[in-house]
């Protein structure tokens, strides 16, 4: 008999049990995070990508760091932890292997389909069953497979069968399996209300509210679903057949916060896992950082930006959650609150005449060489219908978009594939191009600097390039990436300024000139307010000094600093934004008169929305603009991107990109945002 659409969607929550257990399994193989018993739970390990193993790090750490500081809190005292949803989740055993719970009766409960699988996994295993002390099982009971129940009774723990839509079983299987309502208990909820009907998790927030008298509710589920990180995370698990549900709702950590107080609870408090991740000790997070080279910072905060950690209490355990992980490094709780609604700008639709040949793809560096073209090279995109490392280079029409690859000339060496690199343009006609730095993974850098010449037949779709390796002497910058590159004259001397930047051991804060004409570098030594080290931060040109601003610092935290570096004197200073400026990286930034303009970025907190913000050079003073698309369906991630500035009018080039496991977004290129400021 065909399965219902309600069957169909309870299968596919199940199954995310299954792709969340192998990935639990693949962080404690890589290090990540030390538990000796998810391997039991997979017929196979496998290894994640390092962007998937630090989400699921994180997330681990945050559930882990939850259950100790209430054993912790009840050390001494009889207590009890219920998982609500638990899976294949190894939990019990790391704790009990470690002790932790000689005053702990543990409940795990879920589907009775996974509930049995689970029961006869830990049966066959010897290493389970001995922590286990007695255990009882009832898998096998006809009854019990196919209407659910008690699976395993044991002293200390309790594997139940029980569907958490049926709140008079779930009551009634917990008071036989001696649960007790008195007790401190903690209720863990990892990503399974979310997959609930709003009606059906609010009822069982409610039911644990009134059903135990000393309790917290430790909930870990996705938020913001209507930006554009958030809609490709939702468009993911619809494919998958298990929508998250509440989510619209229930769309930030306010609503969350809310949530909670409204159906029973006397506290509630909400942390994003951006946050959680800040709050852990620096040794833990250098620790993180030599697992395993890694270089997808901004999917890596997105993702993090999209879920939070909520913890509820009641009776005694209000106390015992007052001090605990949500405490953040700067000694108070951070508070949630909506962004205030700002100007805005209105984003212009695309040509009619634009083909399928225009540039999509993100971490590829450009260069204006015309007043309507723009030479594309390098990243990572689409190439006929497949996601890869991109090493053509393209020149696009910025008034239709329409592009066309420039081939090399019969002879040159090609450019290769390359990310996070700059190419800048020499000389006047912009002919001449340096190609400089990027790589193609963290651990493969971009050793050779490229001298670019291009050569024009009459035809505009026959350009031809010529590139020629520049050899450095001892003086030459350090292999690097998300550095920037800025056209600058120095005294009488016209030349390309490389500043910051980043390889795979270190954030570098240096500056080397390459003079043009003799294609010497330089390095140069500044006084002043130096800046401290930093990477995917932009820079440009005012008057006689480049401008810094903001990035990614040493410490893994976005910057929002401003810094002048004076290319007469070499002399630093800062300048002190009125208020301060919100933290960023990934962002471009424009010159636009005594205006300075960033565009777009990534910040660790709040809602990702596209926009630009315009800063007064001469009184620190600025303002943000959001963006808004003209074509909803199509999502602009403004990260990863690069764009130019033209009349009145700002141009968007590619941006994007991998979004934690729910897939890859790449903005169609160019978007163009009329420079519009009023209202």
């Amino acid at each position: 008999m065909p399965k219902s659409a309600k069957e169909k969607n309870e299968t596919a929550v199940q199954g995310t049990n299954d792709s969340s257990i192998v990935s639990k399994c693949a962080i404690s193989m890589q290090g990540y995070f030390h538990d000796d018993y998810l391997r039991h739970f997979v017929a196979r390990q496998t290894r994640r990508a390092p962007l998937i193993n630090r989400g699921y790090y994180v997330r681990a750490k945050a559930i882990d760091g939850a259950l100790r500081h209430f054993l912790k809190s009840f050390q001494g005292q009889a207590n009890q932890i219920v998982s609500l949803g638990a899976g294949f989740d190894s939990a019990f055993f790391r704790l009990e292997s470690a002790r932790l719970l000689s005053e702990t009766c543990f409940y795990e409960i879920d589907f009775a389909e996974v509930a049995n699988r689970k029961a006869a996994i830990i049966q066959s295993n010897d290493i389970l069953c001995a922590l286990l002390k007695e255990p009882v099982f009832h898998h096998k009971n006809p009854v019990v497979q196919k209407d659910g129940g008690v699976i395993i009774s044991s002293s200390s723990y309790r594997l139940l069968g029980i569907n958490l839509n049926d709140l008079s079983s779930l009551h009634r299987f917990l008071l036989h399996s001696g649960c007790d309502l008195n007790k401190p208990t903690l209720l863990l909820s990892e990503c399974v209300l979310t997959y609930m009907e709003v009606q059906r998790s609010d009822a069982l927030i409610e039911f644990c509210a009134s059903t135990f008298s000393n309790v917290a509710f430790i909930c870990y589920e996705q938020i913001y679903p209507s930006d554009s990180f958030g809609r490709v995370m939702m468009n993911h698990f619809k494919k998958l057949g298990s929508p998250l549900q509440a989510i619209r709702m229930y769309s930030t950590p306010s609503d969350h916060q809310e949530r909670y107080l409204r159906l029973g609870w006397t506290s509630a408090k909400v942390i994003d896992m951006n946050e959680f991740y800040l709050c852990l000790d620096e040794d833990e997070r250098d620790r993180i950082k030599k697992l395993e080279p890694f270089d997808e910072f901004e999917e890596w905060h997105l993702k993090c930006n999209h879920y939070i950690l909520v913890t509820a209490c009641k009776g005694s355990c209000i106390t015992a959650f007052q001090d605990d992980i949500h405490r953040s490094n700067s000694g108070s709780f951070r508070m949630y609150q909506q962004k205030p609604r700002l100007d805005q700008l209105l984003e212009a639709q695309l040509p009619d005449s634009i083909t399928e040949a225009n540039f999509s793809g993100f971490g590829h560096s450009s260069e204006r060489i015309s007043s309507t073209t723009v030479l594309v090279h390098g990243g990572f995109g689409d190439k006929g219908g497949r996601h890869q490392r991109l090493s053509e280079l393209v020149a696009m029409n910025v008034h239709t978009g329409n592009s066309f690859t420039v081939e090399p000339e019969e002879g040159s060496d090609v450019i290769g594939p390359r990310m996070f690199h700059t190419i800048t343009a020499l000389n006047h006609n912009k002919s001449s191009l340096l190609i400089f730095g990027g790589r193609t993974s963290p651990t493969k850098p971009c050793h050779r600097t490229l001298l670019l010449t291009l050569s024009k037949e009459v035809s505009d779709v026959t350009w031809r390039y010529r590139s020629k390796v520049i050899l450095g002497e001892t003086t030459c910058p350090e292999t690097r990436w998300r550095h920037t590159a800025t056209a600058i004259r120095h005294n009488s001397i016209q030349g390309i300024l490389i500043f910051g930047g980043k390889n795979l051991d270190t954030v570098f804060s240096d500056c080397f000139l390459l003079c043009n004409e003799t294609l010497e570098w330089q390095k140069v030594v500044a006084s002043g307010s130096i800046p401290e080290p930093r990477h995917s931060h932009s820079a440009n040109l005012w008057q006689e000094s480049a401008v810094i601003a903001c990035g990614f610092g040493a410490d893994e935290r976005p910057l929002n600093s401003v810094c002048l570096l004076n290319c007469e004197t070499w002399v630093w200073s800062r300048l002190e934004t009125i208020p301060t400026l919100t933290p960023r990286y990934s962002h471009s930034g424009h010159i636009l008169g005594d205006h300075l303009l960033l565009v777009g970025g990534i910040h660790l907190h709040g809602e990702v929305i596209s926009s630009v913000t315009r800063i007064n050079l001469k009184t620190a003073c600025w303002k943000e603009y959001d963006i808004l698309v003209a074509e909803p369906e199509r999502l602009l991630m403004l990260h990863n991107h690069t764009s130019f500035v033209q009349g009145e009018e700002l141009l968007i080039i590619g941006g994007g990109g991998n979004c934690f496991s729910f897939g890859t977004h790449l903005n169609q290129s160019p978007r163009r945002i009329p420079l519009k400021w009023e209202r």
